[in-house]
């Protein structure tokens, strides 16, 4: 199924109209805007247009930046009825773009800014003085033995005092050179060493003449010097009586901060929830101006180029029928063109599409790899997850997150979606594989009764017969490589290339269904008559695959030579068929951890009055973390063996996604009629 086809719109309309135009292409969500090319000679009409175009834009720019702000700052007192998750699920507020544009309107941005500015400075300012009184009280922790009024730190006078800490090694040596050089100028404090500490702190006072030493000798200690200043304090004041007031300080300052703290919660319950809705207008605002500057534009006529699906050409011509004078051509894509690829798979299938555009999407106008995936990656999972009582839980849970969140994002809804279906799978392979939680079933004896139906429609046990679920691993990936190599022989059939399409893609068909023929009976699954033929078959496509190869290399030898080495990528099939054992060892790792959990949870069950008690707890959690990684790797794994082993027969992407301008909200969900 190839990607959807695309027509290019050109769209002539008066300027008068232009933000109906935008309005109803953005209502519409299916109209991708192509920027125009800049390297064309503007007008100066165009020049003028584009920088009003430009000068909205920054206005909307702006304006998102003072709402994202607000929003950082008051979001943490914002008491929100609706939580995080809950929101990216789709529960949110739903408005008309009207509505939005009537908010915008009657809110006073620019004074609830001013507000909440003001709100940071205060509370900024309270912390910055609670940081300086914790730093202050630190220090004169240190000091309490200090006696003198600590209005000397940072006194202009004859004495003079500084504060600081030293290497408690070097502190005994600072205080002699102090005392050896500057003598009777200087008095040395030294405060009690605290177990363990490396440094301790020391106050020296001095003369002012003597600085010039002090400070000398300070430095070859290593003394670091504290900026302590209170020699503008009108009030003396020893170390004692300034902890007292650092400490009332600080209590005032933390009933100050609590009292803002209310004020500012107050406020962002009443403004938060408008300013997330602004958010969301004036994000929708900007994307329809850039739309706007993409435009090409003459002294009345404005000119807007986009990619349209076919199938919505009708209802964008006839909504626009009733804004005016306009003009719609549309034209098929150019060589040249840069289009997007949309992707337009049934019911089923779409789900799917989350997976081939995280490898890379489709180009426009080739085949869309959704479909074909689809059935494997549908299998693949449930053979590596392969527990019915792990899938009935998923299930369920996706299920009521489903039913509840009705406006969930496509994207999301689309990836729970495809959880969901490949619980069908897992239900089904661990059903006949006997596998409910492990072998819960089977231990706890109030549960033999499921144990006993769930038996009847076992087929067989992955752990007692690795052999044949290895077997249909590896069955599961001839199948898939060599749908891979037929899709492969299709593209190139289309593409014109007949010749690449039946003497490689087919040629190698026909050497490996050999091989599996010889395999087979030599394993005896086949007669011994069959081997000549194998033979012969597997015989005329190396035979095949060597002439193609080298053909267009010069002299015999060369040919021979590039041939084999072409016929040696034989092993490169092996290995990848090889590469579907893993549908085996991830199914068999969830099987045996399950029953780990399980046979732990016996164990404490075992355990005096509270066993039953740490049973539940092993049980449960242990399962829960069993599920967790084990759907994690059947994802991961499933999804390796499409990407490289399926993909890379035939796909290689390339495209990139159709993104229509649209009305993308974040905190609301659009309603419009």
């Amino acid at each position: 199924m190839p990607v959807v086809k695309l027509k290019k719109a050109v769209l002539y309309y008066h300027k008068s109209i232009q933000e109906d135009v935008l309005l109803t292409l953005q209502k519409s969500g299916v109209c991708e805007i192509i920027p125009r090319n800049e390297d064309n000679n503007e007008t100066t009409v165009t020049l003028g247009s584009k920088a009003s175009a430009v000068a909205k834009c920054t206005e909307c720019d702006a304006v998102l930046a003072d709402l994202r702000f607000m929003l950082r700052f008051l979001e943490p007192y914002y008491k929100d009825s609706v939580s995080a998750i809950a929101r990216a699920l789709g529960e949110r507020p739903s408005n008309f773009l009207s509505e939005l544009a009537e908010l915008a309107n009657s809110c006073n941005t620019t004074n609830k800014l001013e507000i909440t500015r003001e709100f940071e400075r205060k509370l900024s300012s309270i912390r910055i003085e609670m940081s300086q009184l914790d730093n202050t009280k630190g220090i004169f922790t240190k000091l309490t033995g200090f006696q003198h009024n600590i209005n000397i730190f940072g006194s202009k006078g004859r004495l003079r005092a500084i504060a600081g800490c030293l290497p408690f090694m070097q502190s005994e040596a600072w205080k002699e050179n102090l005392l050896k050089e500057v003598g009777n100028d200087c008095e040395v404090y030294l405060a009690h060493p605290q177990k363990k500490e490396r440094y301790i702190w020391g106050v020296v006072m001095y003369a002012s003449e003597r600085e010039s030493e002090v400070m000398e000798i300070c430095l070859k200690s290593n003394l670091t010097i504290s900026e302590l200043d209170f020699s503008k304090d009108n009030v003396k004041r020893n170390v004692s009586e300034q902890l007292e007031l650092i400490k009332t300080r600080q209590g005032e300052l933390r009933s100050e901060e609590e009292f803002l703290h209310e004020e500012i919660a107050k406020f962002a319950n009443e403004h938060v929830g408008v300013f997330r809705k602004l958010v969301d207008h004036w994000s929708i605002l900007k994307e329809r101006y850039l739309a706007f500057a993409s435009g090409e534009f003459t002294n009345s006529t404005i000119v807007t180029n986009c990619w349209v699906p076919v199938s919505y050409l009708p209802e964008i011509e006839s909504k626009l029928v009733s804004l005016g004078v306009f003009e719609l051509v549309t034209m098929d894509p150019s060589k040249d063109d840069d289009v997007p690829s949309l992707m337009n798979n049934t019911k089923w299938n779409s789900p799917f599409e989350v997976l081939t555009t995280l490898f890379s999407p489709p180009q426009y106008g080739s085949m869309d790899p959704t479909p074909k995936l689809s059935p494997f990656f549908f299998i693949f999972f449930g053979m590596c997850l392969g527990d019915a009582g792990y899938a009935l839980v998923i299930a369920g849970l996706l299920f009521f997150v489903l039913r509840k969140y009705k406006n969930m994002p496509t994207g999301t809804k689309q990836f729970l979606k495809l959880i969901m279906i490949v619980c069908v799978p897992t239900f089904v392979y661990g059903s006949i594989t006997g596998s409910y939680f492990g072998d819960l079933f089977t231990i706890v004896p109030f549960l033999k009764p499921l144990s006993i139906a769930s038996s009847a429609i076992t087929i067989f046990d992955p752990m007692n017969d690795i052999f044949l679920v290895l077997g249909i691993s590896l069955t599961f990936g001839v199948i898939h490589l060599f749908y891979g190599q037929i899709l492969a022989f299709r593209i190139c059939w289309e593409e014109g290339k007949f010749v690449d399409a039946l003497f490689d893609k087919i040629a190698w068909l026909v050497f490996l269904t050999g091989l599996l023929l010889i395999g087979a009976v030599s394993a005896e699954a086949l007669s011994r008559s069959w081997m000549v033929a194998a033979q012969g078959i597997a015989l005329f496509g190396a035979l095949t695959i060597m002439w193609h190869a080298g053909r267009e290399k010069k002299g015999i030898f060369s040919k021979i030579t590039y041939g084999f080495l072409t016929l040696y990528g034989a092993t490169s099939w092996l290995g990848d068929v090889l590469s579907y054992s893993r549908l085996l060892a991830l199914g068999l790792a969830s099987a045996a951890i399950a029953m780990v959990i399980n046979m732990l949870g016996m164990l404490a069950a075992g355990i005096p009055y509270v066993g039953w008690f740490f049973a539940v707890v092993v049980v449960v959690g242990g399962h829960i973390f069993n599920l967790a990684i084990n759907v994690l790797g059947a994802f991961v794994h499933s999804l390796r063996l499409q990407y490289v082993e399926f993909f890379g027969k035939f796909y290689s992407g390339g495209g990139r996604v159709f993104k229509p301008l649209t009305c993308n909200a974040k905190y609301v969900n659009i309603s419009e009629k």
